[in-house]
This record gives structure tokens, C-alpha cells and sequence, in this order.
């Protein structure tokens, strides 16, 4: 048993810097999976944020209301864990090079009228792809 718990362990400490009390967990759901045609020479990693469903590029088709929130598609990844500390919202993903996953996250833990820094990081702390977003909250 305590194996097992210090190989737990070992793996959140290789992609978080900081002890598991300092991070809000962050959760989401996975709204829809688009298949990505591997014959293309871009198979990079790309995470990209939303502020609304009507603003993603993609046909999704018509599904239940959501709270509040933020709206993320992820290429080449499948999201396991989301942890927020400070302005740093950190995603951590498997490698899924068949898919693009479309998420709906809460963004209630986000301070108004900042930039969010979303970072994409594999279990071995490796990051695969970030980027920046001004979270305007007007509530």
C-alpha cells in the first residue's frame, strides 16, 4: 500500500512544484470528441479557450446547458486531471493523437480581470503546449 502511495506521490510532485493543499482542483466535462485525420503533417499539440460554446470552430452538435464557465479544445491529448494555483491553470494530459477534445471547465476559482496562463503538461512533467487568456468575469 504504501508503494503504491509514494508512486503517487512521485507523479503529482514531477508536474506540480508545490504541495497538493495549494491547488484547487478544477472540474470539467468532456462535451464532445472530434477524430483528427493523422495523415496530416500537423500533429502538434494545441489547447485553445473559450469564452462560449457559439465561439468554437467545429460542428458540435446540440447538448445540455451548462453553469458558467470557460470552454477549452485540446488536440493530440486526453485530459486526466485540472489543478489551478495562482493565475496558472495546469492540464494534465495523456497522449491521444487520434482525437480533439472539446471541455467545458468551471471558472469559478479564476480571479476576474486577469490573464489565465493554461498550461498543458504530460504525468512525466513534460509541458506539450500553453497559452494565455483574459478572463473577464462580469458577474
Amino acid at each position: 500500500m504504501f508503494r503504491q502511495l509514494k508512486r503517487t506521490r512521485d507523479w503529482f510532485y514531477k508536474v506540480f512544484n508545490y504541495p497538493k493543499v495549494e491547488y484547487i482542483p478544477i472540474s470539467f466535462q468532456k462535451i464532445h470528441e472530434i477524430p483528427i485525420n493523422n495523415t496530416s503533417t500537423n500533429n502538434f499539440s494545441r489547447i485553445n479557450v473559450y469564452k462560449s460554446l457559439n465561439e468554437i470552430p467545429f460542428n458540435i452538435p446540440p447538448t445540455t446547458t451548462f453553469k458558467p464557465g470557460l470552454f477549452l479544445t485540446l488536440s493530440h491529448n486526453q485530459v486526466v486531471k485540472i489543478k489551478f494555483r495562482g493565475r496558472v491553470c495546469t492540464v494534465v494530459a495523456d497522449p491521444n493523437p487520434q482525437k480533439l477534445e472539446i471541455l467545458w471547465i468551471n471558472s469559478r476559482y479564476f480571479p476576474p480581470n486577469t490573464t489565465i496562463h493554461f498550461t498543458v503538461v504530460s504525468k512525466t512533467g513534460v509541458r506539450i503546449t500553453w497559452t494565455n487568456f483574459h478572463y473577464f468575469n462580469p458577474l
